[in-house]
């Protein structure tokens, strides 16, 4: 994008449909009609209406066209802590973590309801018997579990202080019921599919008490993501989605205006 002067400020668009977002298509019809008009006027009622996507690679780049925002923080990382290692599923769990370890890594997130949940709850207690005390975990479900799931998981991590959270363990429009499981069993839990988007996380996130695992680039405008995350700093868990050079630029430099206390899920090398 260019201003009138000539200067250019660069934003990344990339949509994952999936997650809630709008469609590639839907974008570029936003983008078209966008070409030749660059008052600001113009582009605040275009970007009204367009989808979370849209409104965060316009934002990034009329960020930078000012230099504020992720457009003056361009390329800044988060200033800590380290990012948590990714774990293989299965059975590779219970060696690859330790490869990691002595590269420095502490916080690890492991991917379940993969396989047979009684065959990945015995994984869990020999990864638990082996990691150091000092690691942290992290389950990811990604909405997999049924109500009866999520109680068997969730009776197999209460009282282990080494699991941060077990991550949307049920699908979205269930955040009540999770809610309430981790309450009465005092494990923690943190909302992903659930609030991708700045409108689904207005609309469960104002009740919701537990962790948000937010992806910049899916949620909306930078600016619609400092305002909301205002007050529930230390309840966010910084992550990735699909994006590339310039949005992942941006994702860094978002989560290192305000960073978490919680290790960001950011691709590692």
């Amino acid at each position: 994008m260019k201003d009138e002067q000539g200067r250019g400020g660069a934003g990344e668009i990339a949509p994952v449909p999936w997650f809630g977002t709008e469609t590639v298509e839907a974008a570029l019809v936003v983008c078209r009609r966008l070409e030749g008009d660059r008052t600001d006027a113009f582009l605040e009622a275009a970007l009204e209406s367009a989808g979370p996507c849209t409104r965060f690679g316009f934002g990034c780049a009329l960020e930078e066209l000012d230099g504020s925002g992720v457009g003056r923080r361009r390329g800044a990382a988060p200033a800590a802590p380290r990012a948590a290692r990714l774990l293989p599923a299965g059975s590779a769990v219970l060696e690859a973590w330790q490869s990691h370890w002595s590269n420095g890594y502490r916080t690890f997130k492991w991917k379940v309801g993969v396989e047979e949940g009684k065959d990945e709850r015995v994984l869990l207690r020999k990864l638990l018997a082996a990691l150091p005390a000092e690691a942290r975990l992290r389950l990811d479900a990604n909405g997999a579990f049924s109500a009866a799931g999520c109680a068997a998981w969730m009776e197999a991590l209460a009282g282990e202080p080494r699991v941060e959270f077990l991550e949307q363990p049920m699908p979205p429009g269930y955040e009540r019921k999770m809610a309430s499981m981790a309450e009465a069993s005092g494990v923690r839990v943190a909302l992903d599919e659930s609030v991708a988007t700045r409108e689904q996380a207005e609309r469960c996130g104002a009740e919701w008490p537990g962790i948000f695992v937010l992806k910049p680039a899916l949620f909306g405008a930078p600016r619609e993501l400092r305002a909301w995350r205002r007050g529930r700093e230390d309840r966010i868990v910084y992550s990735t989605a699909f994006e590339i050079g310039p949005g992942g630029a941006a994702v860094r430099a978002l989560a290192a205006e305000a960073p978490s206390r919680f290790a960001p899920g950011f691709p590692v090398a």
